[in-house]
């Protein structure tokens, strides 16, 4: 039989789980919180200590009874500000912090009522960014060792305390459910027992790592962390959970544990399933679902019961159907001044709104050009102007030397506005081998184009080779990155030829859901209207509210085919209206 794969987290609070490389049954590997999380979901390690947020993002793992968490503080979870927290107006947050930032905002929404702007940064700017009105959320080695050089310093752990008299469960083990055979999970959970009495002689072995006294160090380890998750913990678990799905920040409480049962041997759990029915009431009341719940939905959910859903949460959220006039031009045809004085300027009188660009040149070097392009269209024609995909910038980047970061401040200087939604097909690293970059490359540079102001789209591919969950785990990061830098403006929905004639139900199903589980980005875009108009059809009545249509120069009635088109579609009791993203006034297609 093959190892079990096992990660654990990097830093000096998980020293005791370092022991698991004691088990000869193991293959033991440690890297950051998020990116256990990442290789769990995915499927690269079978067992993981992951940020109890994705815990519940997830929704379908047991939880082995250990982690880390504390009562009364816990000394590497800190927010340090150089003034008072009230007059603080922006907080940067690590990357790789979930836990920790969810708690943070239930505080700042329960416990201070303040909102000031949060801003994901890499973890070696954090530091940096601590003046003025800033302040910074500090975790880890880095917060254990920073806890006296600033004035004003938040004990996360303290305040949580002070709220709810509760512990606070930072970090669980997790695994899948099938994967935990009660054999191993005797054995591991040995090894954490004993861990427990080694932590003294841990902390002496490994005190070079961090530059504290071994006594503060050997306090740390000893009495101030918890690492088996007793009853108060997994109150205190229970408790953050249910704030944080009351205000949206999770999905309902999803803690199951993986102990055995004494006279039968099965795990026990700690509620039953919820129903389809139960799923989808909990989503028209306004709250999020869990990966494992929209699963669920997609395999076990009533068509009807589906259908009526998502047009609901449509109409609730964002109750406005829109149009999405395009013009699509290659660089090449922009060489002919003909195009740009006529085609351009004829297609903005009726009605195009945003001209994209696409760029062939596989191999990207050159930013002034582009710069000079932008800057050109932009003095001539008020339009939304969408130029480059994700791949491109992260190829552009690789090529010159110059981050994505001031590539993407240099093209929004001289007017980029939006970005198209190529790379982000399937954000599941083995599905994306063929791109030669990662989902986190992508997501790294969609932050940056965000955080400047430019509006991108993000989609779903769907094809036979995928799963629910895999689908699920995808939107999961779009839904993520939503929250934390807002800037999606379309989500899309396209699929295989093959898998949409094979599975038409399906690919339906999937737009619902889309529609259930990211809540926050504004418009789900129906592209496949002209070329399939019954699925297009179906997409607009269950969850779609904003239908692209892409322009051609040469096709003189173009404009009175769209009318015809809306007209034929308010027939059946669907209003449009064309918004200009850049006035945000609307004209009401009669």
């Amino acid at each position: 039989m093959r190892k079990l794969r096992v990660a654990n987290i990097d830093s000096y609070t998980s020293l005791p789980y370092r022991l698991l490389t004691n088990l000869s049954s193991v293959e033991y590997m440690h890297f950051s919180p998020t990116e256990n999380a990442r290789m769990l979901h995915e499927g690269e390690v079978d067992i993981a200590h992951i940020p109890v947020t994705e815990f519940a993002i997830h929704g379908g793992y047991v939880g082995l009874d250990f982690g880390i968490a504390a009562r009364e503080k816990i000394d590497a979870i800190y927010l340090f500000s150089m003034r008072p927290l009230h007059s603080l107006q922006e907080i940067y947050l690590d990357v790789e912090s979930n836990s920790a930032v969810a708690l943070l905002r239930l505080l700042l929404e329960e416990k201070w009522g303040l909102h000031p702007k949060l801003i994901r940064v890499e973890h070696s700017e954090l530091l940096d960014k601590i003046k003025g009105h800033s302040g910074a959320l500090i975790i880890g080695d880095e917060a254990l060792m920073n806890s006296s050089r600033y004035p004003f310093a938040i004990d996360l752990c303290s305040a949580w305390h002070e709220l709810t008299g509760l512990p606070f469960v930072f970090s669980v083990w997790a695994a899948r459910p099938e994967i935990l055979t009660k054999e191993f999970d005797s054995e591991i959970n040995e090894v954490f027992h004993k861990s427990l009495k080694a932590r003294e002689s841990l902390a002496l072995t490994y005190k070079d790592e961090v530059a504290l006294p071994l006594s503060e160090l050997t306090t740390h380890i000893v009495d101030t962390l918890i690492y088996h998750l007793d009853s108060d913990c997994l109150l205190g678990m229970k408790e953050f959970f249910k704030r944080a799905h009351k205000h949206g920040i999770l999905p309902s409480e999803p803690y199951r544990t993986a102990r055995f049962t004494i006279l039968h041997g099965s795990a026990a759990s700690v509620k039953p399933q919820k129903t389809p029915a139960e799923i989808l009431e909990q989503k028209v009341q306004g709250k999020r679902i869990s990966i494992v719940e929209a699963c669920r939905l997609a395999q076990e959910a009533q068509f009807t019961d589906l259908a009526l859903t998502a047009d609901l949460v449509r109409s609730r959220m964002f109750n406005d159907r829109t149009i999405s006039n395009v013009l699509e031009l290659s660089v090449d045809q922009l060489k002919e001044e003909s195009v740009v004085e006529k085609n351009i300027a004829e297609v903005v009188k009726q009605g195009v709104s945003r001209l994209s660009i696409r760029v062939d040149d596989n191999k990207l070097s050159d930013i002034e050009k582009y710069e000079n392009l932008i800057h050109n269209i932009k003095t001539r024609f008020a339009v939304d102007l969408q130029i480059f995909d994700i791949p491109q910038l992260i190829s552009l980047s690789r090529n010159t030397g110059v981050s994505v970061k001031d590539i993407s401040s240099r093209f929004v200087t001289v007017g980029l506005s939006s970005v198209n939604a190529n790379g982000s097909d399937f954000l599941i690293d083995r599905h994306m081998k063929d791109f030669g970059f990662t989902s986190s490359e992508w997501l790294d540079a969609v932050k940056w184009l965000h955080r400047y102001g430019v509006k991108t789209s993000c989609k779903i591919r769907l094809a036979s080779d995928q799963t629910w969950e895999e689908r699920f785990i995808h939107l999961q990061k779009i839904r993520a990155l939503q929250d934390e830098t807002p800037g999606f403006q379309w989500f899309i929905l396209e699929s295989d030829d093959s898998f949409r004639e094979q599975n038409p139900e399906d690919v339906i199903r999937a737009t619902m859901i889309s529609r259930l589980f990211v809540d926050n980005i504004p418009f789900i875009q129906e592209s496949s209207f002209f070329s399939d108009p019954i699925m297009g059809m179906f997409n607009l009545s269950f969850g779609a509210n904003d239908v692209r249509v892409d322009f051609n120069t040469s096709d003189e009635n173009q404009s009175e085919k769209l009318i015809h088109l809306l007209r034929s579609l308010r027939e059946i009791g669907m209003d449009f209206e064309q918004k200009d993203i850049n006035t945000s006034q609307s004209i009401i297609i009669h």
